[in-house]
């Protein structure tokens, strides 16, 4: 995928969740902007998946796509066990 598109969907205002297609196919959720990091012009996004207390960096051309998620915006819904 190119990065722009990916970046576009992380910088989307307002921010709706959605998942990152990994190149296994495994999908990881994106439920706020914050845990991802693309600059500009960049190649690598770093994803900080939730509860795993990890990190992850990818080749955004390396990935399979995004997918929209059709859960509220970031900030309106919390998740059970959040906050």
């Amino acid at each position: 995928m190119k990065p722009e598109d990916l970046y576009d969907a992380i910088h989307a205002t307002p921010f709706r969740p959605f998942r990152v297609i990994l190149p296994s196919g495994e999908r990881m959720h994106l439920h706020h902007p914050e845990f991802a990091a693309l600059p500009p012009g960049k190649r690598s996004v770093t994803l900080y998946p939730r509860g795993d207390g990890g990190v992850r960096v990818f080749d955004v051309a390396l990935l399979a796509g995004i997918e929209s998620d059709n859960e509220a915006t970031a900030g309106q819904a919390r998740e059970e066990g959040d906050g």
